[in-house]
């Protein structure tokens, strides 16, 4: 675990009306925060990142659809698909 990078980045948004949010609103958010980035970064412009070549090394890639790589991650997590995805979002608003 010496080589964890953690990151905390806090950004301010203001709506530009009124607006309802669910009560956990972290989880919208964070959907908005993929679809951006993956809009903005997507070289191929498919509609799934499945079979991309980019995967590994697309920002995209790396943070919503987590490839297990390497021997030992993968027999850790061999029933799953993905690796567990190493972005959250909480808010402040409650």
């Amino acid at each position: 675990m010496r080589d964890l990078a953690v990151s905390a980045l806090e950004l301010r948004l203001q709506a530009q009306g009124p607006m309802r949010l669910p009560e956990y609103a972290g989880a919208l958010l964070r959907g908005g925060f993929g679809k951006y980035l993956r809009e903005l970064v997507c070289r191929t412009g498919a509609h799934r990142c499945e079979g991309c070549e980019f995967l590994k090394s697309c920002a995209y890639g790396v943070v919503f659809e987590s490839a297990v790589v390497g021997e030992a991650p993968a027999a850790m997590l061999k029933a799953y698909p993905y690796a567990p995805h190493p972005c959250t979002i909480a808010h402040p608003f409650r």
